[in-house]
């Protein structure tokens, strides 16, 4: 844990766990990493840091996952 950074987790059901963080990226950024992976330098970059979009929160489904994103003040989920 460090001070300022969030980490939020979702499961995938396959092993895995998509990560929605704000180290390194002030509007979030989504990383991707094996259940029993706790290190964080051995992470992988799922949906990279945009400074035009805020990925306010991440949701995943059995086969899907929904990132719920503002962009110039307005909400979209992609």
């Amino acid at each position: 844990r460090k001070h300022g950074v969030e980490y939020y987790l979702n499961d995938n059901g396959k092993g895995d766990f998509y990560i929605l963080t704000n180290q390194d990226a002030k509007n979030f950024k989504v990383m991707l990493s094996p259940v029993e992976n706790r290190d964080p330098s051995q992470w992988t970059t799922w949906v990279d840091h945009n400074p035009q979009i805020y990925i306010e929160s991440l949701r995943s489904f059995k086969d899907y996952v929904v990132l719920h994103e503002r962009q110039d003040g307005l909400q979209h989920l992609r």
